[in-house]
């Protein structure tokens, strides 16, 4: 988990002082740090607030259209595990791969859309045979 850090947290982790003028301009002022001027501490700024396996689904339920787990990888360290393992483990939610990008985009089930597909349907569906060619598909359409 990201936490707050001072400028002397900063300058140990790396090596020298990032208070000096335009490097600390340029840190306050950056879209993915948080600067607190009563505490004087940075904190790296997700895109989105989440910390836990909790907080992730509780996105998921609230992002209708699904979450890209690129989204939620920087939050915190564990967060594109605590994501597959949702899709793993709650019910309630569905890890889909896109076929073109390879992005995997986590959804929130829907048991309103959910249909029953009788078993002979099934079937035939997995016996049809998709030529691995495009031009092949075409003909066989």
């Amino acid at each position: 988990q990201r936490r707050a850090m001072s400028n002397d947290d900063l300058r140990v982790f790396l090596g020298f002082d990032c208070n000096v003028g335009d490097l600390f301009e340029s840190l306050k002022a950056h879209d993915k740090v948080e600067y607190d001027e009563e505490t004087k501490m940075f904190r790296y700024k997700a895109k989105h607030d989440v910390m836990c396996k909790e907080d992730v689904l509780e996105l998921v339920n609230a992002t209708p259209d699904g979450l890209a787990i690129d989204e939620i990888a920087d939050a915190y360290v564990k967060a594109v595990e605590d994501a597959v393992a949702l899709a793993e483990e709650d019910g309630s939610v569905i890890l889909l791969t896109n076929t073109e990008t390879k992005k995997k985009v986590l959804f929130r089930k829907q048991p309103e859309y959910e249909v029953e597909v009788n078993g002979e349907f099934v079937a035939s569906f997995h016996e049809v045979e998709i030529p691995e060619h495009d031009v092949d598909f075409d003909k066989a359409l």
